[in-house]
């Protein structure tokens, strides 16, 4: 009887660590889960003749996300949600050699993180929770182990360097454990709807404009994060938006766009109402003009001065999205050696090559600071303690100094001059569902020299004359990689095809571009340009910076920007890493090309005249 007893007793205990204890929080609730299942799956996971794991990884983002869209003061579409997305990253293998950093063409491209596989839920539901890790774990896992061995045996077949053959396939890191503290806010979707229909409104003053859009989202919302070797992390992820797209045709059909964006880490932050609605009406009327300003017809080659917006996407743009810049780069192992060596050649030379050498400008820093929160009074966006691989990253990271290039931004993948991970993977955020990517969180960039507003115009137009030019260019906006604008805003972006990612090497289309003619100074507002190609190394022949530095904050998309049909399907993202960029105010290159944007095709004006037209 007593045995029977201790059996019962012992039944119940095992079922009390199945059942979610009363008053649990859903962070006690998601961890609990998270750690339960990542036990038992390092624990059991085996399959015959196949190596079992050597590293789990499960993330979970559990939000609520609020997004209103207006149009010409009418809401078009409003929604409140809760989300929750989860992550499960799987490997086999060991920290040398393991399943990632392959490509299996004969297989196709078979991911080895896998997200929703079965649904997770909504509610604090304890063994729902475990239920979802457990498919996605084993689901994983499978594809995993047999991609861990096509791995192998493709590398038998090939000859790799002994820099290749040494290079570790994931680089250790420190345990971390950090729990910050919720970050909550009220989302009043009504109150917003009449925001939303206010700013919207304001297009309604612009007959000539023939779409235009307010997009306002919040997300608000814990990642939570656990590996197998111990590191546990609970940190909240939050965004506002404000995103406000304009596109029309010019008087010869041509399209012409424009933005104004906003982001914040809440509400709150975003700056007050009536100063957006200055900006959203000086948007509508920089697009009323360009509508009517003359087509680019030379040929230039020349000084360049980017200003405000542009410096921001330039640096943002230039050196943080995609191949090519300050991020670490890692060319997969192919199969086929065949296509490695067509890769390598498509996708450009990393930097990583040039560690220790100049690459700009020798007046010229840069530096990761991640955990700067505010600057000159204003909130980054960009600030966090830890990535989103468990990793802290340090204070500051000095990536390029006086010219230097001294350090990449990396994640837990090494490539060959930059082994560890700083710290650098990061949430993609601006839709539901999260994911991660390598990317900036607060960047830097300084200049020694740096010169006043009037100095720079001056140092411009000195340039110019000097090349026996008639005048020199500014340009002070860029299409920004991340808008939030729909396809349909700009039906014929695919259209424009020179502006995409050859390894991004050319910055997205200009918005504003303006002749300031050597003359008098005057400045003359033109369309239909494009810039020539721009590598890193333009920097270098940098003419000066602006003393004054100013806050950018934004998301940073994961490539070069679309051309061709792929623009036409999405022109621009919603999608991107939040960010913030410390920059000069202006910065000028002594030599850049410039030229008219041709276009094959120009599309007719409409037949009949926007209802909104008042005769």
């Amino acid at each position: 009887m007593q045995g029977f007893i201790l059996s019962l007793i012992s039944l119940f205990i095992a079922i009390g660590a199945l059942v979610p204890v009363h008053g649990q929080t859903t962070r006690e609730i998601i961890m609990r889960a998270m750690k339960d299942e990542l036990a038992r799956n390092m624990e059991r996971l085996k399959l015959e003749n196949l190596e079992r794991p050597f590293f789990i990884s499960y993330t979970i983002s559990d939000a609520r996300t609020m997004e209103v869209t207006a149009t010409l003061g009418a809401v078009v579409q409003s929604s409140e949600n809760h989300i929750r997305n989860h992550n499960v990253r799987v490997m086999v293998g060991d920290y040398s050699r393991n399943d990632e950093n392959f490509r299996d063409i004969s297989g196709g491209f078979r991911s080895t993180m896998l997200g929703a596989s079965a649904r997770i839920p909504l509610e604090d539901d304890y063994d729902g929770i475990r239920r979802a890790l457990w498919i996605a774990t084993d689901n994983v896992y499978k594809r995993a182990s047999e991609q861990y061995e096509r791995k192998i045996a493709a590398l038998e077949q090939q000859s790799l360097s002994a820099e290749e053959a040494e290079l570790e396939d994931f680089s250790r890191a420190p345990v971390v454990e950090y729990t910050a503290p919720p970050r909550t806010f009220k989302m009043n979707q009504n109150e917003w709807e009449e925001i939303a229909k206010e700013l919207s409104g304001s297009f309604l003053d612009y007959p000539d404009i023939h779409s235009s859009q307010v997009r306002i989202y919040f997300f608000q919302g814990d990642l939570f994060f656990m590996n197998s070797e111990g590191s546990k992390v609970v940190q909240p992820l939050t965004l506002a938006a404000v995103q406000v797209n304009a596109a029309t045709q010019a008087v010869d059909g041509k399209p012409v766009t424009n933005h104004q964006l906003y982001y914040a880490a809440q509400p709150d932050e975003l700056p007050p109402l009536n100063s957006v609605k200055r900006g959203v009406r000086h948007m509508a009327e920089e697009l009323a003009a360009l509508r009517t300003a003359p087509v680019f017809e030379d040929s230039y080659t020349g000084p360049i001065m980017f200003e405000g917006q542009a410096v921001m996407e330039f640096f943002a743009q230039r050196f943080f999205s995609g191949s090519g810049g300050l991020l670490a780069f890692r060319r997969p192992t192919f199969s086929d050696p065949r296509i490695s060596a067509f890769m390598g050649r498509s996708q450009g030379q990393p930097l990583d090559d040039n560690i220790g050498r100049r690459i700009v400008s020798r007046d010229l820093t840069i530096k990761a600071t991640p955990r700067l929160k505010n600057y000159s009074g204003q909130k980054l966006i960009g600030s966090f303690h830890v990535d989103t691989e468990g990793v802290q990253p340090p204070d500051e990271i000095v990536l390029v100094e006086n010219g230097l290039l001294k350090t990449l931004l990396n994640n837990r993948t090494p490539t060959p001059k930059v082994k560890e991970s700083n710290g650098h993977q990061r949430p993609v955020m601006g839709s539901s569902a999260i994911t991660t990517r390598l990317g900036p969180g607060v960047i830097s960039v300084s200049t020694s020299k740096g010169m006043s507003e009037s100095e720079m115009k001056d140092e411009l137009l000195q340039l110019a004359k000097d090349e026996g030019l008639e005048y020199g260019i500014v340009v002070r906006k860029l299409t920004a990689s991340v808008s939030g604008a729909e396809a349909r805003l700009d039906p014929f972006a695919f259209l424009s095809m020179g502006q995409g990612g050859q390894q991004g090497a050319s910055l997205t289309k200009p918005v504003l571009v303006y002749k300031v003619y050597v003359e008098d100074g005057r400045e003359e507002l033109v369309r239909s340009v494009k810039l020539g190609s721009l590598s890193i190394s333009s920097l270098r022949r940098m003419a000066g910076a602006s003393e004054k530095r100013v806050v950018y904050n934004t998301l940073v998309s994961g490539g070069a920007s679309s051309s061709g049909f792929l623009a036409f399907m999405a022109p621009t993202s919603r999608r991107g890493v939040p960010a913030s960029f410390i920059v000069p105010q202006a910065l000028i290159l002594k030599e850049l090309e410039v030229k008219k944007d041709k276009q094959g095709y120009t599309p007719k004006l409409p037949v009949v005249a926007s209802p909104l037209v008042r005769n």
